[in-house]
């Protein structure tokens, strides 16, 4: 399947003299210059009672996922305009980044009372944390993908890149905001994500499944292709334009030839015809459910 974007990168080891660990107050000079990046395990589900509009609701409930530290230096200037010694003085901008899950049944106007619920939450735990984004999602099987309920942001005024040196030593929240960007019709969006309808005889988790194995399938011919008539690296060198082309042919050729065998395999399997293969890769794309990581053995 082409264009396909595998894993989330995270970086380790930036610019060492502006980011740098997620210990608030280090104990030597040295250890404000370094660079690391944490992910958290998952946090216990919080559940607490929202309203809205003064009237209490549904129960509201949310999950963290993951954590990513972001922290670096309270920069205000370039960072060619510090010397060494300013730049190991200067305090750290404690920046996180938060993964949550949260109800499916959620309505957009709760979304604010939850954002912040969570945001109390996690500043009460840490009182040193200056800047949070999150993404928040419907499902477990969302996370690290675009998020599909809300993201929002809690940081001076609103925005991200906005922390002073002195917010940052003295924890001043004076001026934050928090910025919310919720899900264009979120509510339908829910609601149809909700519907527990089957489809072809098969329920949604059931159709997950498949399309996991549609992929797998793909990328299976793909690497078997590959292996018979590779198009690329060492092996390749010597080749004459001719042959690299013809090559090309019998890789693609292959390639589409044991997708077909692969797929029909599939269909037998599940009772399925093509065009029902098909319509489930539609609504894989259509739903914005996660791509499968790449297992070519």
């Amino acid at each position: 399947m082409e264009g396909r974007t595998r894993g989330k990168i995270i970086v380790i080891g930036l610019i060492c003299l502006v980011f740098v660990g997620c210990t608030a107050n280090p104990t030597q000079e040295e250890s404000s210059l370094t660079t690391v990046a944490l992910k958290q395990e998952p946090s216990p589900i919080h559940s607490f009672q929202g309203q809205t509009g003064g009237i209490k609701s549904e129960p509201l409930s949310y999950e963290i996922i993951e954590s990513e530290d972001q922290s670096h230096k309270a920069l205000v200037k370039k960072l060619s305009d510090y010397t060494y010694q300013e730049l190991v003085n200067l305090p750290i901008d404690k920046k996180m980044l938060y993964s949550v899950v949260v109800s499916s049944k959620i309505k957009e106007n709760q979304v604010r009372a939850i954002v912040e619920k969570i945001i109390v939450d996690i500043t009460t735990k840490d009182r040193d944390i200056d800047e949070i984004t999150l993404f928040l999602y419907s499902d477990k099987e969302l996370v690290n993908g675009m998020y599909d309920v809300a993201t929002a942001t809690w940081a001076p005024y609103g925005s991200l890149g906005n922390v002073t040196p002195e917010i940052a030593q003295n924890n001043n929240r004076t001026n934050y905001k928090t910025y919310i960007q919720v899900k264009e019709n979120i509510d339908e969006y829910l609601q149809k994500r909700s519907k527990s309808e089957e489809i072809f005889g098969l329920a949604e988790v059931k159709r997950r499944q498949i399309y996991k194995e549609i992929v797998a399938a793909e990328d299976r011919a793909q690497a078997e292709a590959d292996r018979q008539y590779p198009i690329s690296g060492r092996i390749t060198w010597n080749l004459t334009a001719s042959e690299l082309r013809s090559r090309m042919y019998k890789n693609v050729d292959l390639m589409q030839h044991l997708g077909e065998e692969y797929k029909n395999d599939l269909m037998k399997k599940y009772g399925l015809t093509r065009e029902q293969l098909k319509e489930i890769t539609f609504e894989a794309f259509e739903e914005n459910w996660p791509m499968p990581k790449l297992e070519i053995k």
